[in-house]
């Protein structure tokens, strides 16, 4: 009987802490339904899809015509309301970031849900109900990028209040705590994650997660005040990595590098060394269509 009771105990734990994790790169989208006086609906059927999974989750809305969508993985979405004796409301365009928390209310108008009506979110209106300050690189912009090393922490450089940073900085123990200035903070005094485990090394100098390839980021937040501490461990900013999951549609991209020393200056350092023989690195991307 103990040891069932401990099984039990112990499961529950593991649950718990499975769906923390989960939480931590999650985002959320919700809402309140009304008519067109400005009533609130209850009971109206509410539908979010991840439109590059084709993922659905489904809710109804409570007696004060509102919804919630909590932990729902990065990406864009449509969400979608119909009840017997109104119009079908869809909303597109939503596009989720890890750690947001997405309001998004919908209108229905009298008549047959078998007819339509759709809206197309705006940036105006996608706004994170959150006080934090910060930028997301989309997976869009990371996807245009020509970097040095196709590292994806370069993007960081993306946000205001973010010095330094260099393709040497990330090829040693630096690589996950060290190189940039966020805040005017030193090196090395922000935290790093993918999915919500930490890249910065620890005492030892090692390194807890290795590099993480362009095209394998679904989009870097960079999180320079106001951030909950439920991050911790930050003294002057936060640098988030969110990896990609898998899509409903084949694509592909195909990436050539070549390094010649021909093709980049050399830097001042190495002119002054004595030893100006220059390590230079040219990417090449093709991208195929999707």
């Amino acid at each position: 009987m103990r040891f069932t009771s401990v099984v039990i105990v112990t499961l529950v734990l593991l649950c718990a802490t499975s769906a923390y994790g989960q939480a931590f790169d999650t985002g959320q989208i919700s809402g309140s339904v009304r008519d067109a006086t400005g009533s609130v609906i209850p009971g109206v059927s509410v539908t979010a899809k991840n439109d590059a999974q084709g993922q659905e989750r489904q809710t109804i809305t409570n007696e004060q015509g509102y919804y919630v969508f909590p932990n729902l993985p990065v990406g864009p979405y449509t969400v979608s309301a119909e009840l017997p004796g109104f119009k079908k409301f869809v909303k597109t365009g939503i596009q989720l970031s890890a750690a947001s928390s997405i309001r998004a209310d919908a209108e229905l108008a009298v008549g047959s849900v078998s007819e339509t009506v759709e809206v197309q979110a705006t940036p105006n209106e996608v706004v994170a109900e959150t006080s934090v300050l910060g930028r997301t690189v989309t997976e869009r912009e990371l996807s245009e990028l020509m970097v040095s090393g196709r590292n994806p922490l370069l993007a960081v450089q993306f946000k205001a209040g973010v010095v330094g940073g260099s393709l040497s900085t990330y090829m040693g123990d630096g690589f996950g705590g060290g190189g940039y200035s966020i805040n005017g903070g030193r090196p090395g005094e922000y935290l790093t994650t993918v999915d919500g485990a930490t890249l910065n090394r620890n005492r030892q100098g090692a390194i807890i997660n290795g590099a993480q390839g362009l095209d394998t980021v679904a989009e870097i937040q960079v999180l320079t005040a106001n951030y909950s501490a439920e991050y911790g461990r930050a003294s002057s900013g936060v640098v988030r990595l969110v990896t990609k999951s898998g899509t409903q549609e084949f694509h592909g991209k195909l990436v050539g590098n070549l390094q010649n020393s021909k093709l980049d200056a050399n830097t001042w350092t190495r002119n002054a060394s004595g030893n100006p023989a220059k390590a230079g690195y040219f990417a090449m991307r093709i991208k195929m269509p999707d």
